[in-house]
């Protein structure tokens, strides 16, 4: 089950939907994220690119397009802080893991020298994510939409 990781632009989050085929590979059923967050991906992607040329990416996996992973801000310090999210009928097969140790040699060669990450503390799937990915817990915080979160980091 190798994961490829592809750089996305903002226009490509527009065709991620259930169904649709980008770059040769499909979005499976029940699509890749729901449409707001594709939209903020989107955003996200179009901000990252002008400040950094870098800084979203889809995980394929078999033809499908099963994970998105991203640099949530502008590379500062040497620190990047990523977010993820899976296919919801793709969850649970190791894609998130496979994504985030794909993205950890490309941040280090774009000069990250830390990663830090959040999971929500009502998702501890992700917390496993990072734990296997070799990350170590740094303690909690509270996201207004997210709400209790544990944050994680990584020295590359």
């Amino acid at each position: 089950m190798p994961l490829t990781l592809i750089a996305t632009s903002a226009a490509d989050y527009a065709g991620l939907t259930a169904g649709a085929v980008w770059n040769g590979a499909v979005v499976p059923p029940g699509g890749l994220e729901p449409a707001d967050t594709l939209k903020m991906l989107a955003e996200l992607a179009g901000l990252l690119q002008r400040a950094q040329g870098w800084g979203t990416w889809v995980g394929v996996c078999d033809g499908e397009i099963v994970v998105s992973i991203a640099v949530k801000s502008p590379l500062a310090a040497g620190i990047v802080d990523i977010g993820y999210g899976v296919a919801p009928n793709r969850r649970g097969r190791g894609h998130a893991t496979a994504a985030v140790l794909a993205l950890l040699p490309i941040l280090r060669l774009m000069g990250a020298l830390r990663v830090t990450a959040s999971a929500a503390v009502s998702n501890p799937a992700s917390g496993r994510v990072l734990t296997k990915a070799g990350f170590i817990m740094l303690g909690h915080s509270i996201d207004p939409e997210d709400g209790p979160l544990t944050d994680w980091g990584l020295k590359l």
